[in-house]
């Protein structure tokens, strides 16, 4: 598997279907995410070889680049964000009981995704949900477990890596109910399992 991300936002979602078509044509990268988000944007997220993705970045950056709201090229992404984004489960596993659970917000995708990558390389964590754009107002939020020290530093340097008027917030819970678990990871209550 690759370890380079390229992620790109468009303030168009026509231009960004027609960026993603161009791209795949003309260069071997591989589209992990392309959607259409909250507040009528069209974001991308592609894996390849550094050189390819730095050519597909400067295709972007040179045409339709007045609807281009935000590029970035990760050139040794996580390995866990690369297996979040390709593979069937999408969510780590989590282990009882939890320790600690950490939610941190940024404004954009592009960003959600410089800050994890950067949390994840300093800190002893792991990735539970990655939330991006959609019904969400265009945000990004990711969920970490770890231990709280653990968690806080990971959040250090995920914040360390943002401009100021990027980063929106984080929370850091330390021994969180199994229900609340359950409400930030599912969004609902299993009633069945709940009464078992």
């Amino acid at each position: 598997m690759n370890h380079a991300l390229l992620i790109a936002e468009y303030g168009s979602i026509s231009c960004g279907m027609g960026m993603l078509d161009r791209l795949v044509k003309q260069s071997v990268i591989v589209p992990l995410y392309a959607k259409p988000i909250c507040i009528g944007k069209y974001v991308m997220i592609f894996s390849g070889d550094v050189e390819n993705l730095r050519e597909s970045q400067g295709v972007l950056q040179s045409v339709g680049r007045e609807q281009l709201v935000n590029t970035f090229l990760l050139t040794a992404a996580h390995r866990d964000i690369l297996e979040y984004l390709s593979g069937p489960q999408r969510r780590g596993s989590l282990r009882y009981p939890v320790e600690a659970i950490g939610i941190f917000e940024t404004r954009t995708i592009a960003c959600g995704l410089f800050a994890l990558d950067a949390a994840l390389k300093h800190g002893n964590v792991t990735l539970l949900r990655l939330g991006m754009g959609q019904f969400i107002g265009g945000k990004c939020y990711f969920l970490l477990t770890g231990t709280v020290s653990d968690v806080q530093q990971a959040f250090v340097h995920g914040q360390g890596v943002l401009p100021e008027q990027d980063f929106v917030g984080m929370e850091v819970i330390p021994s969180p109910d199994r229900l609340t678990l359950t409400m930030l990871l599912e969004g609902y209550q299993d009633t069945d399992s709940a009464q078992q």
